[in-house]
């Protein structure tokens, strides 16, 4: 009945590789963005390690800028419904526009994407595989906007 959203969180979606970072990069790069490679790097934490912490920490500064009302991305891999709404339970709470962007490519591209960079950047092929596997591409249901490239 009427419009009180708050801010818009962008929910990245797609496979290590896929081209979230270059659509980003493109697209997006006014906007400040929570990375969890990022964070990963800053906590010096393996992909294949354990995620509690990063998640934690990237769910502490998706808050801040929620309750401040400012746009952000939310640039993981987010590959499964059940992820996704956990972010989005957490956007709902703050009424934030939820604006979905899913980056699809095969596993084969992604992964040839994922060879080509720089061995720290590399995602464990492991990783990218059990992803592909799992994978749920999102739905208009799931958001105010939903973008696929």
């Amino acid at each position: 009945p009427y419009d009180d959203l708050k801010s818009t969180a962008y929910l990245m979606v797609g496979l290590p590789g896929a081209g979230k970072d270059t659509y980003i990069e493109n697209n997006l790069s006014n906007v400040p963005e929570i990375s969890l490679d990022d964070i990963r790097k800053e906590l010096d934490i393996d992909p294949d390690d354990e995620q509690g912490r990063v998640i934690q920490e990237a769910k502490k500064r998706a808050k801040t800028f929620l309750a401040h009302g400012e746009d952000f991305i939310w640039n993981s891999t987010n590959t499964t419904k059940l992820i996704r709404d956990k972010m989005r339970r957490i956007f709902m709470d703050y009424n934030a526009y939820i604006h979905i962007i899913y980056v699809s490519t095969s596993r084969s591209e992604a992964q040839k994407r994922n060879d080509k960079r720089h061995y720290k950047n590399k995602v464990p092929s492991s990783i990218i595989n059990s992803l592909f596997r799992s994978l749920d591409p999102p739905t208009e249901i799931e958001c105010h906007k939903l973008t696929i490239v």
